[in-house]
């Protein structure tokens, strides 16, 4: 469901959850035949509405072409690694008293979801160069500062930057003609 954005997808969900915790066998009895009658009655049209918008969303997804959805997962990948490590830096930093580096790295999932193409994977690799001069200090293990992640990043900088510079060399019609 890369295709859709984010506020929608996150909107998606809370109606599903809403509905299992509806239709659970805890609540059910506080709403099945209790009045108004007409809950029950509104409560099968929403589940049908969500279960078509669930089957447009799925569909929405698969109608990406192969290699938009390829880079759609290396930037997910990135976007993804990129979180959990800033998020580690952050702490650490916060817990180091290290404020210059912690305005560096103190971003929020968002900031880091709203970046693109050359900009998303600039950051990352400056959060990757922190995070490798950072990861033999001490407590920067158990705020979340590890080799593995350094390495997820790392891996996922890699395709994600040269997908990035394959759609640009390809060109839109916007070379520059003298």
């Amino acid at each position: 469901m890369r295709s859709l954005s984010d506020r929608t997808i996150n909107r998606l969900a809370i109606v599903g959850t809403c509905l299992t915790v509806a239709e659970s066998a805890e609540y059910r009895p506080v709403w099945d035949g209790q009045e108004p009658a007409e809950f029950k009655t509104d409560l099968a049209a929403l589940r049908t509405k969500y279960q078509n918008a669930m089957s447009v969303a799925s569909q929405a997804g698969s109608a990406m072409t192969g290699a938009a959805n390829a880079k759609a997962k290396a930037e997910t990948a990135l976007e993804n690694a990129a979180i959990k490590l800033t998020r580690a830096l952050a702490y650490h930093f916060k817990k180091t008293g290290d404020l210059t580096r912690r305005v560096k790295v103190n971003k929020t999932p968002g900031a880091i979801k709203g970046l693109r193409d050359q900009d998303l994977v600039t950051q990352a690799t400056e959060i990757r160069n922190i995070a490798s001069a950072t990861k033999d200090q001490p407590g920067a293990f158990g705020c979340g500062v590890t080799p593995a992640r350094i390495a997820t990043l790392a891996r996922a900088i890699t395709p994600t930057s040269a997908s990035s510079f394959r759609q640009r060399r390809t060109g839109h019609g916007c070379e520059r003609r003298l």
